[in-house]
C-alpha cells in the first residue's frame, strides 16, 4: 500500500471487512473489501456505483444490516444515505436522524 494511508477499517459479520485507503498525493479514495457473501445489497451498490463513501457501518451481528453515507460528487451537500436494518424501530430512528440532520 505504498503511497496510500488508511482512512478507516470496518469489520462486519464473520470475517467481512471494508478498508478505505486514501492517496497521499491527490486524496482520492479506494476501497478494498470482502463481504464474504454477506450484505448483498451493499456489495451490489459497490459494484454499480463509483461514489465517494463518507461513512459506512456494518452490523457484526447481521449478514444484511448496514448504513452507508455517500456522495455522488466531490462537493459537500450532495450526500445521500442508504441502509438496511432488520429492526423496524431502529430503521425509523435512522430515517428520523438523517432527515433531521439534512
Amino acid at each position: 500500500m505504498v503511497g496510500k494511508k488508511m482512512r478507516y477499517v470496518i469489520l462486519g459479520y464473520g470475517k467481512s471487512y471494508v478498508l478505505c485507503l486514501q492517496s497521499e498525493w491527490d486524496f482520492t479514495t479506494k476501497f478494498k473489501y470482502n463481504l464474504k457473501a454477506h450484505d448483498p445489497d451493499l456489495d451490489q451498490f459497490h459494484k454499480a456505483n463509483r461514489s465517494i463513501h463518507i461513512a459506512i457501518a456494518l452490523d457484526p451481528t447481521s449478514t444484511t444490516n448496514y448504513i452507508l453515507i455517500w456522495a455522488s460528487g466531490y462537493g459537500f451537500g450532495s450526500e445521500s444515505m442508504r441502509w438496511i436494518c432488520g429492526d423496524k424501530e431502529a430503521s425509523h430512528a435512522i430515517a428520523r436522524w438523517w432527515n433531521a440532520s439534512n
